[in-house]
C-alpha cells in the first residue's frame, strides 16, 4: 500500500476538515493562523540609521535603533493588517523579541505539550449576546514522531464539535469518548504511517509580532525560567477599530515559547467563521508545558491494534489496515497463502464456512468463531500476491 499522507487519512474520515479549514482562515495575523500570503503582515523593516544629530546626541536623548524600529512606518505588505494612518505603539521595555531565533528553537525541542485555548464574547448582528470558544491540546514526541491532539470547538447555540486523535508507530487512532464499543476508537495502520512532524507547532500560534518588547526577565513560568515580552498592535482585519495587545513568556535557556497571551478588543468573531456579524472582545491563551519530559503517549485501553489480533505471513510487506480490515502483499503464492490461514485460523478457533478457490490466482475463504465473521480475498498478479483480511462482528 503506497505512503497515506495525514491529510488524506484524516480527511476520508471528514472531521478534521473542521480544524484544517478553521485554522487556515482564521483571520488575525497575530497567531499566525492565516495561510494567504496577501493577509499576512511581514516583519517591520530594519530601522535606518541614526541622522548624524542623533548620533551626535547625549545619551539620555538619543533615541535606541530597537525603539526607532518599532516606532517606524510598517511596510507597504503590513498595510492589510494595520489601521491605516496608525503607528504601531511598542510598549516601555528592553530589547526586541527575536522571532527567527524562537521558531528555530523550536526545533530543538525533544517532546512538549501544548495547550492553546480561545474564546470570544460580545454580541451577534441582532444585538444578542453569544459567547464561543476554542479548546486544542498536543503533545508530541520529535524522535519518534508520535503525537496525540484533542480538538473541541462550541458556537452559541451550535452543538459543540470535537474530534481527538492518536499516533503512535506506524498505527493512528481516531477516537471519540461519547461512542461505545468498537465505535469509540477507529484504528488504522501501514508501514509508512508516520508523519515528520507535529500537526501544529506552538509557531502556528505565534506568527509575526511586530511590537514585541521585553519588559520583565527572570519570571519562572510553567517550572521555566522565562524572560517577559509584551505587545500592542493594530488588527484591521478584525474590524477598523480592533486593537489587539499581550504578552509572550520566551525560556530563558532554550529559547522557546513557554506562555502566549492576547487580547483583541472590538473584534469580529473568528470562531464563527463569518456568520456572525457582530463584534466583542476575543482573548487567547497558549502554554507550553513538560518540555523534553514526555516519554510515551498513551493510547486508550479501549483502543484495539490496527486489525485485531489475526496473523500476516512473515514475509508480509506493505502491511495497512483500517479498523478491522487488513491488507497485505506477499511473494508467497496463493495456494501457500491458502494453507496459512487454514492453519493460523483454525489455531484461533475459527471454523472454515467458505473456500472457493478460482484458478491458481484467486482464492476466498469466509470464517466464523461465535459472532465473529472473517472473510479472506487471496489475489496474485505480477508475481505478488495481495491479501484482504475482513472481520465483520455481530
Amino acid at each position: 500500500m503506497k505512503r497515506l499522507s495525514l491529510a488524506l487519512l484524516t480527511a476520508a474520515t471528514a472531521v478534521p476538515l473542521i480544524a484544517c479549514s478553521f485554522l487556515q482562515n482564521l483571520p488575525i495575523p497575530i497567531p499566525g493562523l492565516n495561510r494567504n500570503p496577501t493577509a499576512t503582515a511581514k516583519p517591520a523593516a530594519t530601522a535606518p540609521r541614526p541622522s548624524p544629530t542623533e548620533a551626535a546626541a547625549p545619551a539620555a536623548t538619543q533615541k535606541p535603533a530597537a525603539t526607532a524600529a518599532a516606532t517606524a512606518k510598517p511596510a507597504a505588505t503590513a498595510a492589510a493588517t494595520v489601521k491605516p494612518g496608525a503607528t504601531t505603539a511598542a510598549p516601555a521595555g528592553g530589547d526586541a523579541l527575536d522571532a527567527a531565533s524562537v521558531d528555530m528553537a523550536l526545533a530543538a525541542l525533544k517532546s512538549y505539550r501544548m495547550a492553546w485555548t480561545m474564546s470570544w464574547a460580545g454580541k451577534d448582528d441582532k444585538g444578542a449576546a453569544v459567547s464561543e470558544s476554542l479548546d486544542w491540546a498536543q503533545e508530541y514526541i520529535a524522535a519518534t514522531k508520535d503525537q496525540h491532539f484533542k480538538f473541541s470547538t462550541k458556537s452559541g447555540t451550535k452543538a459543540p464539535e470535537s474530534m481527538e486523535w492518536y499516533q503512535v508507530g506506524n498505527a493512528f487512532y481516531i477516537y471519540d469518548a461519547t461512542k461505545t464499543g468498537k465505535d469509540r476508537c477507529l484504528s488504522i495502520s501501514g508501514d509508512s504511517m508516520n508523519q515528520t512532524d507535529a500537526l501544529m507547532k506552538p509557531t502556528d500560534i505565534l506568527g509575526t509580532l511586530r511590537s514585541a518588547r521585553r519588559v520583565k526577565s527572570g519570571e519562572t513560568v510553567n517550572g521555566v525560567v522565562t524572560d517577559q515580552y509584551d505587545f500592542n498592535e493594530n488588527v484591521a482585519d478584525l474590524g477598523a477599530s480592533s486593537s489587539a495587545s499581550g504578552s509572550i513568556w520566551v525560556a530563558r535557556d532554550g529559547k522557546y515559547p513557554v506562555r502566549y497571551t492576547v487580547k483583541v478588543d472590538n473584534a469580529k468573531s473568528v470562531l464563527s467563521r463569518g456568520t456572525n456579524t457582530g463584534v466583542g472582545t476575543l482573548t487567547m491563551t497558549y502554554n507550553t508545558t513538560d518540555v523534553n519530559k514526555v516519554a510515551a503517549i498513551q493510547v486508550p485501553a479501549d483502543c484495539a491494534a490496527p486489525g485485531g489480533n489475526f496473523p500476516v505471513p512473515a514475509n508480509a510487506t506493505e502491511k495497512s489496515s483500517f479498523g478491522s480490515m487488513i491488507t497485505f502483499k506477499t511473494t508467497d503464492s496463493v495456494a501457500n497463502v491458502v494453507a496459512f490461514y487454514k492453519k493460523e485460523m483454525a489455531a484461533l478457533g475459527y471454523k472454515l464456512s467458505e473456500d472457493n478457490a478460482l484458478g491458481a490466482d484467486l482464492a476466498m475463504q469466509t470464517w466464523a468463531k461465535d459472532n465473529s465473521s472473517v472473510s479472506i480475498m487471496i489475489s496474485r498478479s505480477d508475481n505478488v500476491t495481495n491479501v484482504i483480511l475482513t472481520e465483520d462482528s455481530k
